[in-house]
């Protein structure tokens, strides 16, 4: 089997070459799902043939639910996507059957169907490679978080279409979909923080944000300027050392560990006590910065995957000015964010900003003396019924009416 998986991942990554030949040649994309106008990429993985003994492990002992009894075609890479619904479906599909082959005992049809696994994530990354690039602006990617001074999830990154956890936006840990209460408390906050300081620029990227909402736009972008509001601005003299060539990277970062101490003492105080590798090299040093002021791990993982994968931002790694332009960065957004969490966050409307329903008083006093003056015992959750309203808010009303 392990001749056979060799087979495979060849198989499948000539396919996929030609595939991209092809889409480059016509100048159409790769799509998973099929057009008239569009490179169909299952096309392509039809003459890629799967092993007759992984056909027969899944036939026996694989069962999906939501796979088609009428359509079930393992014979081919192509046939298995279709089967399974969708590209996604697949990739999910063929790591079930992984975990399952390991669980019987089967570790060389799992070496295999990994190799499958493999495949459909390069068939992901194919599809992404096909797409035009837009010039611009909108060709640029964002690389921290909009609400935080972390990584966006750049290995997710990389195969953007079969990931749950992917966000182009936002790192693991403020994820709208994967933690949303995080999310939705993060954005409040950065909200909250923009209101009560109310500067010009806050205003106008409150404003903006308020456009988007309406528009149904995406609001990321304000989100990540209102955060970088509250760092500190970069000095002159920080850009002048920044570009200087002549000064070894040690002392460099000494000199910015003194600018962080004096612009940013919350995230000073973060690396100050931390155990930074100053004599493993200026990669191991930065990372160490992430390592400080993470705790969740995350975005220390993001930091290797960008190294390791060559995916954006693995510039930063490219030299050492670049690794200590982003360690300053990190911290000066750090800072920003400890900013903002130490503003006051007042729940609920301000006061006399909501109307008070006086027709619902009114009605309550006219029913609780109605009864006082028949000698008629006041209970209240009866009246709560009758009003339509809960049994604690009667109570609260008829406080503040005075009738109890």
């Amino acid at each position: 089997m392990l001749e056979a998986a060799r087979k495979l991942t060849d198989e499948v990554d000539a396919a996929l070459n030609l595939a991209l030949s092809q889409s480059a040649k016509e100048k159409h994309s790769l799509v998973v799902r099929k057009t008239s106008a569009r490179l169909w990429v299952v096309d392509f993985l039809f003459g890629v043939e799967l092993h007759i003994e992984s056909q027969k492990f899944i036939l026996e002992r694989m069962f999906f639910g939501w796979w088609r009894e009428s359509a079930r075609d393992f014979t081919s890479v192509g046939a298995f996507i279709v089967t399974a619904g969708s590209l996604s479906g697949a990739t999910k599909a063929s790591l079930e059957i992984v975990d399952r082959a390991k669980v019987l005992g089967e570790d060389k049809l799992a070496d295999y169907f990994m190799s499958l696994y493999d495949g459909l994530l390069n068939t992901a990354l194919a599809i992404k490679k096909s797409r035009p690039v837009s010039s611009g602006k909108k060709a640029m990617e964002q690389q921290f978080c909009s609400l935080c001074w972390r990584l966006v999830h750049i290995f997710g990154k990389k195969y953007y279409s079969v990931s749950e956890g992917y966000s182009s936006h936002y790192c693991e840990v403020h994820h709208p979909k994967l933690q949303t209460k995080v999310y939705h408390r993060a954005r409040r906050c950065v909200l909250s923080a923009a209101k009560a300081r109310s500067n010009k620029e806050d205003v106008a990227s409150l404003s903006a944000y308020e456009s988007c909402k309406k528009k149904k736009q995406m609001t990321t972008a304000v989100l990540y300027r209102l955060t970088s509001g509250f760092a500190p601005t970069k000095t002159d003299s920080v850009s002048a050392l920044l570009k200087e060539t002549k000064v070894c990277w040690k002392e460099k970062a000494k000199q910015l560990m003194e600018i962080i101490e004096a612009t940013s003492p919350q995230a000073f105080s973060k690396i100050r006590d931390a155990n930074l590798r100053w004599r493993e090299g200026w990669k191991e040093w930065h990372l160490s910065v992430v390592a400080a002021l993470d705790d969740t791990d995350t975005d220390q993982q993001c930091w290797k995957e960008a190294r390791d994968f060559e995916n954006p931002p693995h510039e930063y790694f490219d030299n050492y000015n670049n690794g200590l332009r982003a360690a300053l960065t990190i911290c000066y957004r750090y800072e920003a964010v400890k900013i903002i969490e130490s503003f006051a966050r007042p729940r609920g409307p301000k006061k006399g900003k909501v109307a008070k329903n006086s027709s619902v008083r009114l009605r309550l006093k006219h029913l609780a003396l109605e009864r006082k003056e028949n000698n008629m015992p006041v209970v209240w959750s009866h009246i709560a019924k009758e009003l339509g309203i809960s049994r604690a808010r009667v109570s609260v009303l008829a406080k503040e009416l005075k009738l109890l």
